[in-house]
């Protein structure tokens, strides 16, 4: 089917044998308006997660799925800054839209580190 534009997700992750891995996940609404998605790859990165790496292997994607003509709406990926920097590193226009629940729970984390040290503060005394 042809597609008027596509969305994407990705994530990388780290295997506890210390494997680096990424996947690329496809969203697009089909002609009768049913969402679909499709994870396109899960591959392991050979080199360092960096953004310009992780680019390189999502260019590879792309290519061999032949999307490369077609518009992309959206990447949603975590807020690290190898993410960041991979979208600038994409050579189609997009719009790269950091993942909420991820900038949520770090914005938790944070809290709660400061209540924990507030809550020591008076043990300490």
């Amino acid at each position: 089917q042809s597609q008027t534009s596509l969305a994407f997700t990705t994530d990388t992750w780290t295997s506890c044998a210390t494997v680096g891995y990424l996947t690329w996940t496809v969203h697009f609404i089909d002609n009768l308006w049913q969402l679909r998605h499709y994870v396109l790859a899960t591959i392991e990165v050979k080199d360092h997660h960096k953004g310009e790496n992780l680019a390189n292997e999502i260019k590879d994607i792309v290519r061999d799925f032949g999307l490369f003509n077609i518009p992309v709406s959206g990447i949603t990926t975590d807020n690290a800054a190898n993410m960041v920097t991979m979208s600038t590193h994409l050579d189609w226009p997009h719009t790269c839209i950091r993942f909420f629940a991820h900038t949520l729970q770090l914005s938790v984390k944070a809290l709660l580190k400061i209540i924990e040290i507030t809550n020591a503060a008076p043990a300490a005394s």
